[in-house]
């Protein structure tokens, strides 16, 4: 017996068959691999991959560090003492630095498959170590900022104000010079002497710390980006800000709510907003270059990789665009993608919430 089909359903098909040909002749998901086997009701994942040497390595709410090869198979693990799901730093001799989410700080040789060191921080941070010329900075979700050298040893802590909510994932610091500049979940943003901790000049942006629930908070979740002589911030739920590197006094605000670290390249600051947008900035004064609105879910990203800009978004669709703005390529991979893309020589990895690891190229 032959069931006919309703013509809404008709309809369906063929715009999902046209968006098809569209955008996914040339962009294909080539491999994916559950990182940590979690269960359906087990909290989401927010950890970040990242490559050195020819490895992908990323950490799981199973306690490990697993390391994969460019074709998706595991090569190893790791274990740690908690789980992690926070961001890796690669140090230039291929050691990975990361934390647990119980603050204890790791130096690993992957090839080896050996930790060198731990060191005990004060809690967990939310985003990724840092490297500097000497040594490698921490930031927590108290408001520690931590100096370590590349050994282990502390050689300054600084300590903000304790703020109110904070967020699943956060900001780290940057380096410019011989200035330490980071954005606290309090609000505040401060600029640190490199060599001791001591601080610069520090700046209230007026973020309520007693919000009570999310839609209140205003959270710093994007790393700053030094451009033009500015500090630019920016905070979930709230708005994009240029400060001077010096003063710390605002020279450009827009109201832009931001996820993920805005990407400079060539004088143009790309950026993606919580309300579905892909942006470009002009750094010097906040003007648009353009917009681009990509749906209405909230998008991460940019990272540039073969002279197009990759996006994600919140329903699982991952998006190419050239640097004028235009889309030039669309796949859904697959449930929530909460962190940036991150670029490889072999493709676009994403990581969605509930631990599955993609590669994805054209």
């Amino acid at each position: 017996m032959t069931v006919a089909m309703p013509l809404k359903t008709i309809f369906l098909l063929g715009l999902l068959m046209l968006q098809s040909c569209m955008f996914n002749d040339g962009l294909h998901t080539r491999w994916s691999q559950d990182v940590d086997q979690r269960h359906p009701d087990a909290a989401y994942g927010y950890s970040v991959p990242t490559v050195s040497q020819g490895h992908i390595i990323i950490a799981g709410q199973d306690a490990r560090l697993h390391i994969y090869g460019p074709s998706g198979w595991e090569s190893g693990r790791i274990a740690l003492d908690a789980p992690c799901e926070g961001g890796i730093l690669v140090l230039p001799n291929g050691h990975v630095v990361l934390a647990d989410t119980q603050g204890m700080l790791y130096a690993i040789d992957v090839h080896e498959e050996k930790v060198l060191w731990k060191y005990q921080l004060s809690s967990s941070p939310l985003g990724h170590p840092v490297a500097t010329e000497n040594g490698i900075l921490v930031q927590t979700s108290d408001n520690h900022i931590y100096y370590l050298n590349q050994k282990g040893k502390k050689q300054w802590s600084y300590a903000g104000i304790v703020g109110g909510l904070s967020m699943y994932f956060g900001s780290s610091p940057v380096v410019k010079g011989r200035a330490i500049y980071a954005i606290l979940n309090n609000g505040d943003v401060v600029a640190l002497n490199a060599s001791s901790g001591d601080l610069i000049w520090q700046k209230q942006l007026n973020v309520d710390p007693f919000a009570r629930v999310l839609s209140e908070l205003r959270a710093p979740i994007a790393d700053p980006v030094i451009a033009e002589g500015q500090l630019i911030v920016s905070f979930y739920q709230g708005d994009i800000q240029a400060l001077d590197l010096r003063t710390g006094d605002i020279v450009w605000k827009r109201p832009f709510s931001l996820k993920s670290t805005p990407l400079l390249d060539q004088g143009i600051l790309y950026l993606s907003t919580s309300k579905g947008d892909a942006v470009a900035l002009d750094p010097k004064d906040g003007s648009t270059r353009w917009k681009q609105h990509l749906n209405d879910a909230e998008v991460v990203g940019p990272v540039l990789q073969g002279g197009q800009l990759w996006f994600a978004d919140h329903t699982g669709q991952v998006y190419a665009l050239n640097l004028e703005g235009d889309v030039q390529d669309q796949l859904y991979v697959a449930k929530r993608i909460d962190r940036a893309p991150v670029g490889s020589e072999h493709g676009i990895l994403l990581r969605n919430h509930r631990g599955v690891l993609y590669l994805v190229s054209p």
